[in-house]
């Protein structure tokens, strides 16, 4: 459990980024963090949307992923605890893909507010993840991406192999390693 211990500094790290912002100075700063399973990774993601709102006021978001999120990645918890967040959000998901799956995900993302685009180029084999200035790779491994794309392959929604889903998500099978840049050039060139 490093992560954690380093999410203290990394959280010190950003706070006084966030204030040097009024000194007009571009900081960059990099940080990597390995998490045992991919729900440890969202509870940390929770954490960082609302540490930057709390510090900006407000968040433009996008996520390029090769899938839409599956919205049972958060629990109702999660979901009500970004609920007062969200007026504050400006949220993008763009999609690789676009199979009945991800329409079906896709619709449930609109439901909340958040633009979803799919079937796109995006700058990564699995996810990024812009947040105002700060840049996320998310690394997984090759045989949790495999997973996710054969899950992702059902023709009928009803078909969805719900065991596996919480296999790949909370099991601490598949590590997920993700860099955090803060990087306002970078995040240019992306958008």
């Amino acid at each position: 459990k490093d992560w954690v211990k380093n999410i203290g500094d990394f959280s010190k790290r950003v706070e006084e980024e966030l204030d040097q912002k009024q000194k007009k100075r571009q900081i960059k700063t990099v940080s990597k963090f390995i998490f045992d399973s991919h729900s440890e990774f969202i509870k940390f993601h929770l954490d960082f949307i609302e540490e930057v709102i709390r510090k900006e006021k407000k968040l433009d978001m996008v996520f390029y992923f090769r899938h839409v999120p599956l919205p049972n990645i958060l629990s109702r918890d999660d979901i009500e605890r970004l609920k007062p967040f969200l007026p504050r959000i400006k949220w993008t998901i763009i999609s690789k893909n676009a199979s009945s799956l991800d329409n079906w995900c896709a619709k449930y993302w609109k439901g909340l507010g958040i633009k979803v685009k799919l079937g796109k180029d995006i700058p990564t084999n699995t996810m990024l993840i812009i947040m105002n200035d700060y840049l996320m790779h998310i690394y997984l491994p090759r045989k949790s991406v495999e997973e996710w794309d054969k899950m992702f392959l059902v023709k009928n929604v009803d078909k969805v192999d719900l065991n596996k889903i919480t296999e790949i998500i909370l099991e601490k099978k598949y590590k997920t390693t993700i860099t955090i840049t803060k990087d306002k050039d970078i995040i240019s060139l992306l958008k």
